[in-house]
């Protein structure tokens, strides 16, 4: 009993608060260094034992601090209360408030990988973050979303998202009277054009590095593809 009591085992946890959207919420374990997030609905799962240290932490949410004891592994689930951070300040003045993130603020680390929305759903669904020592502990959530395909429609969904951004700095670099006028797209092709060039691995790099005359001379060979195939299909 006392060996088992030693051995690390998974700590299944809900984050409960007064907040709809309870996603992105830092669990750490201080004793392994292990790190976990919550799902939107505050799900978390964490490799821990008898005796381990947590920390909770968040922008919105005052720090926490907990010791396991025995029984918080005898649950289904362990509910972790947080309260709203509340901050009473007399005056305040921000000058760069762009500078403003979890980084600045301490909550992260500044090596932290930053993750888009749809990565960070993606990440928080797998399990990521769980690992003990030098070896990748198999989340929980990870395995049940696997099995529901959440997984798999996640990551379907990162890939829209990316090239949604890719076409946002297209259209940054690039007015649309380019596509009409120099590439001789007509303009109700023009959106159909974006989305057919963003598969374009090799522009999407250019456009990513912010090289303008390399994506204009990319996109002028797909532009003469993308009128092609538009006459044939005619």
């Amino acid at each position: 009993m006392n060996a088992q009591d030693t051995m690390p085992k998974f700590l299944i946890g809900k984050i409960s608060a007064n907040a709809t959207d309870l996603e992105g919420i830092n669990i750490k374990n201080l004793n392994s260094n292990v790190s976990s997030t919550t799902d939107i609905a505050g799900m978390f799962s964490i490799v821990a034992n008898v005796g381990d240290t947590l920390t909770i932490t968040s922008i919105q949410f005052k720090r926490l601090k907990i010791e396991l004891k025995k029984e918080d592994f005898n649950n289904l689930l362990f509910i972790i209360k947080l309260e709203n951070a509340t901050f009473q300040l007399d005056e305040v003045k921000i000058v760069d408030y762009k500078n403003i993130n979890a980084i600045s603020l301490g909550i992260v680390g500044n090596n932290q990988k930053k993750y888009t929305p749809a990565e960070r759903r993606l990440y928080t669904a797998t399990g990521g973050g769980n690992q003990f020592g030098t070896n990748n502990a198999v989340s929980v959530d990870g395995i049940l979303n696997a099995i529901s395909g959440r997984t798999t429609r996640l990551k379907k969904e990162i890939k829209v998202e990316r090239k949604e951004i890719t076409i946002n700095k297209l259209n940054n670099l690039f007015e649309e009277s380019y596509f009409i006028e120099s590439l001789k797209i007509p303009k109700e092709y023009v959106n159909g054009f974006k989305y057919y060039i963003v598969e374009n691995n090799e522009l999407v790099k250019s456009i990513t590095a912010k090289n303008y005359t390399l994506t204009k001379f990319l996109m002028n060979n797909l532009a003469l593809e993308y009128v092609s195939t538009m006459n044939l299909k005619k």
